[in-house]
């Protein structure tokens, strides 16, 4: 156990007055006690700055960092910058760590340059344990960690994470972290824990996952503002971008690739799908669709292209045909008569088509040409 070592705890913080009174305490109350705390009061307009002023005059191990409203990344490396340890830890103003959380991973981290452990999610109604699916030990050998590699941004096995990508489930050491945020794209607004979790720990030299929960991940619902929506495509582009150099200059790009592009895959889209195409004006009709489905589009004018581009995107179900009454004027073998539907094999017919009175009408004819009533979707 490293007794004798200091760990800053970065605690970024944003219009979070009635929150972050009980985090602060979770962290104060910490059994290991040698510890820094640093917040960062991101730009808040409410009386966080005032709360967290309090806790300033009570604790000297208390460090407050006003700046203007920059974003997490941001708040983040400024965190890092004021730190004075070799050992960064971080923990959300919402959330809040148990008792012995920073004493548990210390006995652990020996010689580590990363502490790993799993993460507890507390909605409204149920608490959900959520697990690194990789094995729980020491990864100091090229073989153990070139195996970990292999599946950490996406075990291809379980279809999920292989070491989670939280920020506030680790403990790092500065020295590594620092260049990599200072680097990183400040413009990523979503999945800022990935942009930096995965190219971290491919500089470790030793990793340590231990099957151990101290943290507890508050979920609040808050919804990503007009503007934001607007961006999520660019969000998504600089995220992907960002990595995909990381991974390319990597002697390890041959096995992180394929997990890059699983990743956004199963983050981006298949996992919420909605959530990122909400900046568009035509939004396929994901939640009455399962993965994987055959569907026949309906309509080939911009409502039609957009739910094709959508679906060429996400890779959520497979399109084996679009009708259109114009199809004798195309090229694409996709495109077929409306009267050749009952030809094709499929789980729904999609009417992309924005005007309401001729949606019903192609109803109505789709119920003609003897398709079931339950497959057509409007």
């Amino acid at each position: 156990m490293k007794i004798d070592e200091t760990v800053s705890i970065v605690i970024p913080v944003y219009n979070g007055e009635i929150f972050i009174g009980k985090c602060l305490d979770s962290v104060l109350c910490q059994t290991y006690t040698n510890i820094q705390i640093i917040i960062v009061n991101d730009g808040s307009t409410d009386n966080t700055k005032i709360i967290c002023e309090r806790y300033l005059e009570k604790d000297n191990r208390v460090v407050l960092v006003n700046k203007e409203n920059q974003g997490l990344l941001s708040a983040r490396l400024t965190g890092i910058i004021n730190s004075n340890s070799e050992y960064i830890a971080f923990i959300d103003a919402d959330d809040w760590y148990d008792i012995d959380f920073i004493e548990t991973m210390m006995k652990n981290m020996e010689d580590c340059d990363l502490i790993c452990s799993n993460a507890l999610h507390i909605y409204a109604n149920y608490t959900e344990l959520e697990k690194n699916t990789v094995e729980f030990k020491d990864y100091t050998t090229i073989d153990e960690i070139t195996n970990l590699y292999g599946k950490m941004m996406f075990d291809a096995k379980k279809g999920k994470f292989g070491i989670l990508p939280y920020a506030w489930n680790k403990i790092f050491k500065k020295e590594i972290l620092l260049p990599i945020l200072e680097k990183i794209d400040k413009n990523i607004f979503d999945g800022e824990d990935v942009a930096f979790t995965y190219p971290y720990l491919l500089q470790c030299k030793k990793i340590k996952v231990i099957d151990y929960c101290g943290y507890n991940y508050l979920y609040r619902k808050v919804s990503l503002s007009h503007n934001k929506y607007e961006q999520i495509y660019y969000n998504e582009s600089c995220l992907y971008k960002w990595l995909y150099e990381i991974f390319r200059k990597s002697e390890y790009y041959d096995i992180m690739l394929p997990q890059l592009n699983e990743y956004i895959l199963m983050m981006f889209w298949k996992r919420n799908p909605q959530s990122f195409i909400r900046a568009n004006k035509f939004v396929f009709p994901y939640s009455q669709i399962n993965i994987n489905e055959k569907i026949i589009i309906y309509g080939d004018g911009d409502v039609g292209k957009a739910y094709q581009e959508q679906i060429a995107q996400s890779n959520y179900c497979e399109i084996v045909a679009i009708a259109d009454r114009m199809y004798e004027n195309s090229d694409d073998e996709k495109k077929i008569s409306p009267k050749d539907i009952s030809c094709k094999q499929y789980e729904h017919v999609v009417i992309a088509v924005a005007d309401t009175k001729l949606a019903k009408k192609i109803y109505e004819q789709l119920i003609e040409y003897n398709v079931p009533k339950d497959k057509i979707i409007m």
